[in-house]
């Protein structure tokens, strides 16, 4: 499922927060994030709070990875 309208509110190499007004997940769930240039990185929820939500990488992104993802 792809999800349109998300913002990505903070950004470490370790997870992200983000934003949107959709469908609810829960703590625990998996999910499948892609940023642009960067293909489907597999994450987990930590927390939901309204319309935000917290997910941590599977894998933390390589700090090259990461460094190119603010700049952009």
């Amino acid at each position: 499922m792809e999800v349109a309208g998300v913002e990505v509110l903070d950004l470490s190499p370790a997870g992200c927060m983000l934003e949107w007004n959709g469908w609810r997940l829960k703590v625990e769930d998996r999910v499948r994030v892609s940023f642009p240039r960067l293909n489907n990185l597999s994450a987990s929820v930590l927390w939901t709070e309204e319309n935000r939500l917290a997910l941590m990488f599977a894998q933390p992104l390589h700090e090259a990875v990461y460094d190119h993802l603010v700049k952009g």
